[in-house]
């Protein structure tokens, strides 16, 4: 319901060679580990298509991440907007926590409160490094077909570690703008969101005009869900005619997801836009984001 996943279930549901400089966006990481802690901040709306009435908002999300050398702390809340919350009542709110590796972000704790109105579901993830463990209140039926792995589980993030993942540009050269595939496990689905074919642009978005990169993205599950026919994949990969997001490209090279739009062939366009974003220093003195457990 927020960030990529959210947009992607709204709709449907050359590797560089080491002559090669890296891309100013990789340096986030390393700059975060030398001392430069820093807090990722985003504000998205959603809208989506309604008959005869058009264009929608539908929801609110809100990402906000405090990284420092050697852990993270992130909260991510969305809730139903406008004539969207009128008939649906959604609320949802993530607490994450984690490492800073020169390799990127590892998710060592994860709760997330699902306020729907039926099920209310309360997922948690807990990963100490050799084993990663998942649960929901109330308990899913199966671990889906196939259930994912114990190695792919360890080598995945959480969805919202996966969505501060892509502000850091991790794997990201000059051939290769959008960087390596975001590896995600939410509890019990493993799917990967692989960013292809970067091109570099002039944006003029609410909360960034300048210089960015824009990505075609792609969902792609590899386990924990429900059993598909070959022809339903088929059927609904189809139904996407596209899907893409565009990063602020800031100054000192690291970047910030201000905008996801993609188009279902069936239900139209659907965009998630940010209304506010920043990705700024963090003095040793501010507090981290609240992860209280709820």
């Amino acid at each position: 319901p927020l960030g990529t996943m959210g947009l992607s279930a709204l709709i449907a549901n050359p590797s560089a060679s080491s002559q090669v400089a890296v891309a100013p966006a990789s340096r986030t990481i390393a700059d975060i580990k030398a001392g430069k802690s820093r807090r990722l901040e985003v504000v998205f709306e959603a809208r989506v298509p309604v008959p005869v009435v058009g264009q929608i908002k539908a929801a609110t999300a809100t990402v906000v991440a405090d990284l420092s050398p050697t852990s993270y702390a992130a909260r991510s809340t969305a809730k139903s907007a406008g004539l969207v919350g009128w008939i649906v009542d959604y609320d949802l709110d993530i607490n994450t926590n984690g490492r800073v590796t020169p390799q990127g972000l590892v998710t060592t704790s994860y709760n997330s409160s699902n306020t729907d109105g039926r099920k209310n579901r309360r997922v948690t993830i807990r990963n100490n490094g050799l084993a990663v463990t998942s649960a929901s209140v109330p308990a899913w039926m199966d671990m889906g077909t196939p259930p994912a792995t114990e190695a792919q589980k360890l080598e995945s993030v959480d969805p919202v570690t996966g969505i501060v993942s892509m502000a850091l540009g991790l794997g990201a050269t000059p051939s290769n703008l959008c960087g390596n595939p975001v590896k995600v496990f939410d509890g019990r689905v493993r799917f990967d969101l692989k960013l292809s074919n970067g091109r570099r642009l002039n944006v003029k978005e609410k909360t960034w005009k300048g210089p960015a990169i824009q990505c075609d993205l792609e969902y792609v599950e590899l386990a924990g869900g429900r059993p598909k026919s070959p022809e339903k994949k088929a059927a609904e990969k189809a139904d996407i005619a596209w899907l893409n997001i565009t990063f602020a490209e800031l100054p000192d090279g690291s970047r910030i997801p201000i905008k996801m739009e993609g188009r279902s062939k069936k239900r139209g366009k659907v965009t998630l836009t940010a209304t506010r974003a920043s990705f700024d220093a963090l003095p040793i003195q501010r507090a981290a984001v609240n992860t209280t457990q709820r």
